[in-house]
């Protein structure tokens, strides 16, 4: 886990939960996030856990040890009510739990009593909603604050019949949905309904190209990571 402190220009390096913790290191990180107040949330795919650490990485609290979580695949944190959303692909489920670590509720529906296929991402909208990524049905899901589901509608884009792959999931202060496609090497950003707007990223461009985009954040200031 690589920190960048922008203020200090420094660089830090993790490799376990803590460094106090002999032989306890990260083997498959998927994902990370971060509350308002400075706490890490790290999910480790392979031991099916999310670590929550300080700047320092000294372990807080561990999410999973009961096997709660079999494949973490992305995580999102909403500050405001200290609650962590858990995006379990093997799972079928995106599991919320307090910043403490306690069991809140299971997203598990996907519309018309389907279950969620492999949601392999998940994002907060600035209203709290919860907008998660369907991998393997390329669908977008949407659900209030409380867990309920709303709405859902496919990834669209400017080509009529294109294969996507989608991997991550993002939502802007306007509500606008951003989401990397692994096959074709491109950040596709739909509306508010799902609607397609445009894309980012020429694969001949060495500047604004991409190769394979996985996770996406954006952040207060609606900058795009």
């Amino acid at each position: 886990l690589a920190i960048f402190d922008r203020t200090s220009r420094s660089l830090t390096l993790l490799s376990s939960p803590t460094p106090t913790i002999l032989g306890q290191q990260f083997l498959e990180l998927t994902s990370v996030a971060v509350t308002a107040s400075g706490e890490i949330f790290v999910a480790d795919a392979q031991q099916g856990k999310v670590f929550g650490l300080d700047r320092e990485g000294n372990l807080l609290l561990t999410i999973g040890k009961t096997g709660s979580v079999i494949y973490p695949s992305a995580i999102a944190v909403d500050s405001i009510r200290r609650i962590v959303y858990i995006a379990d692909k093997h799972a079928h489920a995106v599991r919320i739990f307090t910043t403490n670590g306690d069991w809140v509720r299971d997203i598990t529906v996907a519309g018309e009593n389907k279950r969620l296929a492999a949601p392999a991402g998940v994002a907060l909208a600035v209203d709290g909603s919860c907008f998660v990524l369907d991998e393997r049905s390329r669908r977008v899901h949407v659900y209030s604050q409380e867990g309920e589901y709303l709405r859902s509608f496919r990834i669209a884009t400017d080509i009529p019949g294109e294969t996507t792959q989608p991997s991550g999931i993002a939502v802007d202060s306007d509500g606008h949905i951003y989401i990397s496609d692994v096959f074709n090497n491109t950040i596709i950003i739909l509306g508010k309904n799902g609607e397609y707007l445009q894309r980012l990223g020429r694969t001949a461009d060495p500047r604004e190209g991409f190769w394979s985009p996985g996770g996406l954040f954006i952040d207060n200031r609606d900058f795009i990571y």
